[in-house]
């Protein structure tokens, strides 16, 4: 079982901005070349994080066939997260609203794994990628 989906660029030991500035100039002389419409989509990653939702996170690591406990200690983290603030004599006790976040170590991981779910149930052709930047 593939970890990644071939189609994602993003997290793999090479030169990252190299790469990308390749692959979308050839697809660019590509399009221009041949006359085909070219249509590119981008995200801002750090928004894409807090995008994914906890039952988006569990169903793409249960497709992806991760181990239920695996799972259910994910489930777990991002359900029972809290964050405290505290002004002056006061606390406040907050459940964050969104469930992956940025920064975490597992975040990429997690959040690849939603990409990589995505793109093998609904980007059937070999015309789809995913690439990052930091």
């Amino acid at each position: 079982m593939a970890v990644l989906d071939c189609r994602q660029r993003a997290f793999i030991p090479v030169d990252g901005c190299g790469e990308n500035v390749h692959l979308l100039g050839t697809v660019l002389y590509e399009a221009r070349s041949k006359i085909r419409a070219l249509f590119m989509a981008t995200v801002y990653r750090a928004k894409a994080f807090y995008s994914v939702t906890l039952d988006a996170l569990v169903g793409a690591l249960q497709r992806k066939g991760i181990a239920d406990e695996f799972v259910e200690y994910v489930h777990q983290l991002y359900d029972l997260e809290t964050t405290v603030l505290r002004f002056q004599y006061k606390s406040l006790l907050l459940r964050p609203s969104k469930e992956v976040r940025q920064g975490e170590p597992l975040s990429p991981v997690l959040l690849n794994s939603v990409v990589h779910v995505f793109l093998t149930e609904h980007c059937k052709e070999e015309n789809a990628f995913v690439s990052a930047t930091d």
